[in-house]
Order: C-alpha cells, then structure tokens, then sequence
C-alpha cells in the first residue's frame, strides 16, 4: 500500500470512529423526539429503538480506535526517555479508552428494574456502578492520549492543543451538567445535554488521533 493511501486511511479510520463514537446523532435525526435531556447510555438500554445500533457502533468506535495504536507509536520512536513516556501515555490511553467503551457497550444500564424483588435491584445497581466505571474509564483513556499527545509533540501540529483543551472543556461541561441536575432536579436535562457535548467534543479528539497516526506514517513526521 502506498504511503498516501496509508495515511488516507489512518485518517479515515479516526474519522469512521468518531462518528461512531457519536452514534447518540442517529437516534436524534431518526422520526420522532428525540430526548436531548436524557442520558446517552440510556438510548442505549435493553429495548430501546436503536440500543443495539449505538451499542455496536460504540464497540466499533473502540475498535477503530485501537487499531491506531501501531502508527501512533511511531511517534515516539526517536523521543528520548521522556518522550517514550509520553508516547506509551498516548497510546495506552486509547487502549483504555478502547477497553472502557467496549465493556459499556456490553454492559448496558438495565432497561427498568422491578421494585418487588430485592435481590434483582441490587444485582441492577451493581450493573449500574460497572457500566459508569467503565464510561468514566474510557472518557479518562481519551484524556490520557491528548496529555500523552501534547507532552509528546508540543505545540505541533498547531491544531493539537486547542483539540485538547475542546476535550477537557467538553469533559468539564459534562461533570457540571451531572453535578448541577443532582443538586437541582429542575435542571435534570443538563446532565444528557452535558454528555452530548463530551462525547462531540470526544469524536473531534478522535479524528485528530487519526490525523496524528497519519502524520506518524513514514515520510509525514517532520
């Protein structure tokens, strides 16, 4: 394969994994309403129209992810021992990010859970805490690469650090949403719109670790 189509093809997959990564978009351009205040991982439960569509494209997002991982460890390659510090924090990032995502996508938040039976609402609350650690895991994985990212290479490409901070600034929106809605019930829809912009801000990361496993690709690093 040729080194242009090579580096066509990183960026293609960083791409493909965002909007993957996005899929909350498909149920929001889908007929009929679309709830923007509820979570996204609930669109995502057990009976929900399009919950085993999202779930399958958030094991792809992570996939995709992942297979990135080769090229962006080429990054670090002639980076002193600092550097190739850096560059494994790069890109075990995107392997926790990949791993979080994946046991989210397989361990969904449970579609309604009866209040007769005890032993059935605890086991769904353990379900529960296992699906938000594992949410938070990924979110922290992809956080991870952009710190690895910038320790490694700077302030270049010119675009890495404001993708970064459009990160850090979508994840601080989104703990704000969930903080405010616990403490104002009236503001409960901030906490889905919150995540929605986390995970937007997360798919622009996505597409820019495409763009730097491109750039990894011999005959692009300079």
């Amino acid at each position: 394969m040729g080194m242009r189509r090579r580096r066509g093809l990183l960026r293609a997959t960083g791409a493909v994994a965002a909007l993957a990564y996005a899929g909350f978009l498909l149920d929001a351009v889908a007929p009929g309403r679309h709830d923007w205040g509820s979570l996204v991982s609930e669109l995502e439960s057990p009976g929900r129209p399009f919950a085993l569509v999202l779930r399958t494209a958030d094991v792809a997002s992570a996939v995709l992810a992942v297979a990135l991982v080769p090229a962006l460890g080429r990054l670090g390659e002639d980076a002193g021992g600092r550097g190739r510090w850096a560059a494994r924090l790069l890109c075990g990032g995107v392997l926790v990010f990949g791993a979080g995502e994946i046991g989210a996508a397989l361990v969904p938040l449970p579609a309604g859970v009866p209040d007769t039976l005890e032993e059935v609402v605890e086991a769904a609350s353990e379900q529960v805490l296992a699906h938000n650690a594992l949410s938070v895991a990924a979110i922290a994985g992809l956080l991870a690469s952009g710190l690895g990212a910038v320790l490694l290479l700077g302030g270049r490409p010119c675009w890495l650090p404001g993708t970064l901070g459009l990160l850090g600034a979508g994840v601080a929106v989104s703990v704000a949403g969930d903080l405010l809605a616990d403490r104002a019930p009236a503001l409960a829809d901030l906490a889905g719109v919150g995540q929605r912009v986390q995970i937007l801000a997360g798919s622009v990361w996505l597409v820019g670790l495409g763009a730097l496993a491109a750039r990894a690709a011999p005959g692009e690093r300079a």
